[in-house]
């Protein structure tokens, strides 16, 4: 409404400009013009321009600035909040139990929430040091129906706790032979069979008397938690040697 009535009063001061200059014209094309008469049409009609470009640069293009800018953000937009804040927020208060557990109202209202899940078990092995947790957590997980590159995602934290906290190679293996075999020619088995011979060159040596404790993953990082399914798997434990 408030445009309407702007661009009305506006309209009202240009039309008033046309007939003064119409009558400007007139007293200029008479026999005797009066020249007083001619500088007041003169002066009104300046007048009435500076008064329409004051409501122009007042009015007029604050107004357009501000319909352009809610075009591309509304001020009065609600701000998504994260999902994950509380239980940021419960991390950064040493409240690892409380973030867990806001993680899994997370997982509670967005089953596919592999930030979430991943973070679970980071929280359960490299803050609360329950391995066996973690495990028990992972384990649950995989057995509901996940799409190939979740469930490779989640059966490759498994073997993180199963190999890198655990030091439980059997079971480790396991998990990889099966990634391998249900996923062949897939970048996932690939990165199972590379692992698989890590885990065997690792028994060997200790068999052989060299001592191999298997590094933490990109697991036992925070920053792990951010990575993407796919992306986890690229990194395999490596070892550590030491002479025996």
């Amino acid at each position: 409404m408030r445009y309407l009535t702007r661009g009305l009063f506006i309209g009202g001061l240009i039309l008033l400009e046309v007939v003064m200059y119409h009558q400007v014209v007139e007293i200029r094309d008479a026999e005797n013009p009066d020249n007083t008469k001619l500088l007041v049409l003169f002066a009104a009609i300046l007048f009435v321009a500076v008064v329409i470009g004051t409501i122009i640069a007042v009015a007029v293009i604050p107004s357009i600035g501000e319909t352009i800018g809610n075009f591309f953000f509304n001020p009065n937009q609600q701000i998504e909040k994260n999902p994950h804040s509380d239980a940021l927020a419960k991390i950064a208060q040493g409240d690892y139990e409380g973030a867990i557990a806001d993680y899994k109202n997370n997982l509670a209202e967005d089953p596919n929430d592999m930030h979430a899940l991943s973070e679970i078990v980071h929280i359960y092995c490299d803050k609360l040091h329950d391995h066996d947790a973690a495990e028990k957590f992972l384990e649950e997980s995989l057995q509901q129906e996940w799409p190939p590159e979740q469930g490779a995602f989640l059966a490759s934290r498994l073997v993180d706790v199963y190999w890198n906290h655990k030091h439980d190679a059997t079971r480790a293996r396991h998990v990889l032979l099966q990634i391998a075999e249900t996923m062949p020619d897939t970048r996932h088995a690939a990165n199972a069979v590379h692992r698989l011979h890590e885990i065997d060159r690792a028994l060997a040596d200790q068999a052989a008397g060299i001592i191999h404790r298997p590094v933490p993953s990109a697991l036992s990082s925070p920053e792990s938690a951010t990575d993407a399914p796919g992306e986890a798997e690229a990194s395999a434990p490596g070892e550590v040697e030491a002479e025996g």
